[in-house]
């Protein structure tokens, strides 16, 4: 199909005798007795009633029009976190009162390259999910190797390129770090 050629619907014209139809451009209203609506719109809820419902989803998801998917980042101390790692072991403690106390304690990476460590407890209670679309899936396989060299283990490394919704900055995240 050119460029220049219009998507075109259908106008039902005429009598219920002698219905027409010709072609109108998109957009445009469509015309048609009432009751010749109603028995369309009884002959479509019937079909879908009938119909097979897997078929339908099926056909319903592969013409569905393409959205944007979302991805939520996160965001701790006004800096969009990067990574995460480096758990400290649990320093527990019993104090006076018979309290056990746990001293956990984690590595945030920002964007910008620079890494502060945290309580988790902190970290857990204040970060805060930003949305982002998804402008592009990078996907690279990795290989995991043992000390003489021979491939033990592979897996998919997803990085993803966002934009945030909220002020249009862009990111690269790995996808074990969003949501």
């Amino acid at each position: 199909m050119t460029e220049d050629k219009k998507d075109t619907n259908l106008e039902v014209v005429g009598d219920d005798n002698k219905s027409k139809t010709k072609e109108v451009a998109e957009g445009k209203d469509v015309t048609m007795k009432q009751t010749e609506f109603e028995a369309l719109m009884d002959r479509i809820n019937r079909l879908e009633a009938a119909g097979d419902k897997k078929q339908l989803a099926r056909y319903d998801s592969a013409h569905r029009d393409e959205e944007e998917s979302v991805v939520k980042l996160l965001e701790l101390d006004g800096k969009i976190i990067k990574s995460w790692g480096k758990m400290k072991d649990n320093f527990v403690e019993k104090n006076e009162q018979g309290w056990w106390k746990e001293d956990q304690k984690i590595e945030i990476t920002f964007m910008d390259d620079t890494k502060k460590e945290y309580d988790y407890l902190y970290f857990s209670k204040n970060y805060i999910k930003i949305p982002a679309k998804i402008i592009k899936e990078n996907k690279e396989e990795k290989k995991i190797r043992d000390y003489k060299g021979q491939v033990v283990n592979r897996y998919l490394e997803v990085i993803f390129e966002v934009e945030t919704l909220k002020d249009n900055k862009a990111y690269k995240v790995n996808s074990l770090f969003v949501n």
